[in-house]
């Protein structure tokens, strides 16, 4: 098993990128929020990408309570997307995932004060606009991210 810490003191090589990636699993302990990748992350290092796989990413130094998660709802009209979004617990969006849903990233942004994931659950629903989901939180330490 290989693993990469960031703790966001100055910028890392290598870097790791969820973008177009799905979360697989979420799992929750006490101190820590664990996101599984089945298919993996990309890998950059020396301006090279490489995808790792299965891996995950175990956000450490903060609770599940510390999160903010969202499900948004879009439906097409005329004027335009309507969007309807529902505040969930971090265990309700995993509830989400399963064997048949995943959640792609789409949106990843990681600093010192600020984790904000946003992506559309994987498969898309046909010809509408796919429901999205957030998962954000300013309480945190570090990031693990595991490959093997």
């Amino acid at each position: 098993m290989k693993t990469l810490i960031k703790n966001f003191q100055s910028v890392s090589e290598p870097f790791i990128s969820l973008h177009d990636r799905r979360i697989t699993k979420i799992q929750c302990t006490e101190n820590s929020v664990i996101l599984m990748f089945d298919e993996g992350f990309d890998l950059i290092e020396n301006g090279t990408m490489t995808r790792v796989s299965p891996g995950y990413a175990e956000i450490t130094g903060c609770a599940p309570d510390d999160f903010s998660c969202y499900v948004i709802k879009r439906r097409a009209t005329k004027k335009g997307a309507v969007l309807k979004g529902i505040p969930v617990s971090l265990a309700e969006l995993g509830d989400m995932i399963s064997v048949n849903h995943s959640l792609e990233i789409f949106t990843e942004i990681c600093d010192s004060c600020l984790i904000h994931f946003r992506g559309a659950f994987f498969p898309y629903e046909g010809r509408s606009l796919s429901t999205l989901g957030v998962i954000e939180t300013n309480m945190f330490s570090e990031i693990r991210y595991c490959w093997e």
